[in-house]
């Protein structure tokens, strides 16, 4: 899994805080019927080499990623996050994978 699965799911994602090393997404009920949802339930954002450790929390509605900023800088994350077109968001998430 990749951060490309972000963007396929913003519609349904929130963050509701974001500090460097560290990011808090709500997550909208709506995202089960997403067939993506499926893969962030089972394995999280684990496939990037950048995040250290992921957890989907369905009581709160939250998915909380620990992530590396050596490997992924937090204002190149940011940038995505506040990205408002959904296939520069896609790409950005391919090019911050890449790196």
């Amino acid at each position: 899994m990749d951060l490309t699965l972000l963007a396929d799911l913003w519609d349904f994602l929130a963050v509701d805080r974001h500090v460097p090393g560290k990011l808090l997404l709500k997550v909208d009920l709506a995202i089960r019927n997403h067939p993506g949802a499926a893969e962030i339930a089972r394995t999280g954002l684990s496939g990037l080499s950048a995040i250290r450790k992921t957890r989907l929390n369905i009581f709160t509605r939250t998915l909380t990623v620990e992530y590396d900023t050596a490997k992924l800088p937090f204002e190149k994350l940011q940038a995505l996050l506040t990205c408002s077109d959904r296939d520069v968001m896609r790409s950005m998430a391919a090019d911050l994978c890449l790196a």
